[in-house]
């Protein structure tokens, strides 16, 4: 079990922190001054609200497998598990998704350093 969640979280820990920056970067890049501080709080909001949402539906799909028992329920330890298989195809395809389109989506270059320094919270 160690060998199987160990490194999907290990890997899942070094590209958060890489994420969350661009995603700050990506969303305060070419906005004047005065609007930082709401563009910082939506991206924030975005992320608890994306963490919350992303929960609930990986959630729902490894449920899913548990509802009544599951199939053949007591004759097997493993039985009704499938949901969680489902549930990391899940997460997989969506990270995969996200990579894509965030490639696609992200602004080439730098932010501009003549507007000064960017604060965010």
């Amino acid at each position: 079990m160690w060998t199987e969640l160990v490194p999907g979280f290990v890997l899942l820990s070094l590209a958060l922190g890489t994420a969350f920056v661009c995603a700050t970067t990506a969303a305060m890049n070419g906005l004047p001054h005065e609007d930082m501080g709401l563009a910082s709080g939506l991206v924030s909001t975005s992320h608890e609200l994306g963490a919350a949402l992303g929960v609930a539906v990986i959630s729902t799909i490894a449920g899913a497998s548990l509802e009544g028992g599951g199939a053949g329920a007591g004759a097997d330890a493993v039985a009704g598990t499938g949901g969680f298989d489902n549930a990391f195809t899940a997460c997989a395809i969506i990270a995969a998704v996200v990579a894509a389109l965030g490639a696609l989506l992200l602004p080439a270059g730098r932010p501009d350093p003549s507007q000064g320094p960017v604060m965010a919270h």
